[in-house]
């Protein structure tokens, strides 16, 4: 864990390079909106914030803002936590992970069909929070 005085040498550090921000072809097709399953709040954070002094920079911003920052699995099981659908999330998690296996695609894409029908009928979450789950 760096101290406040080793994190306030690394920002200086960073404000002053002379390098270009990194690019990858699929942001810039995503930020001309021909990648429509790309999410474009979370790539302009990717961006401002890369590499390890990025990382280290949002962390900085977060709490001068008073955010917490959690990983986009903690949101998604807090969402499904909200409404009521830990377990069929969790497997979900899973089954991307590797941690369950499926032994045929169509078993997976059942899973994903339940999720997004449970989804789709669930009064608990707002619309944002069903396209995150969907």
């Amino acid at each position: 864990k760096m101290t406040d005085d080793e994190k306030f040498i690394e920002f200086d550090k960073f404000k002053r390079r002379k390098d270009s921000l990194r690019l990858s072809a699929s942001s810039i097709s995503a930020m001309a909106g021909f990648h429509p399953y790309q999410n474009l709040a979370k790539l302009l954070m990717d961006l401002v914030y890369q590499g390890s002094v990025g990382r280290l920079l949002l962390e900085h911003d977060a709490k001068i803002l008073g955010m917490e920052l959690i990983s986009d699995e903690q949101a998604l099981k807090q969402i499904a936590r909200k409404a009521g659908l830990t377990q069929v999330i969790q497997q979900a998690i899973d089954i991307a992970k590797g941690k369950e296996k499926v032994k045929h695609i169509q078993d997976a894409t059942k899973v994903k069909s339940n999720i997004l029908e449970l989804v789709k009928t669930n009064t608990n979450l707002s619309a944002g929070e069903k396209k995150q789950l969907s």
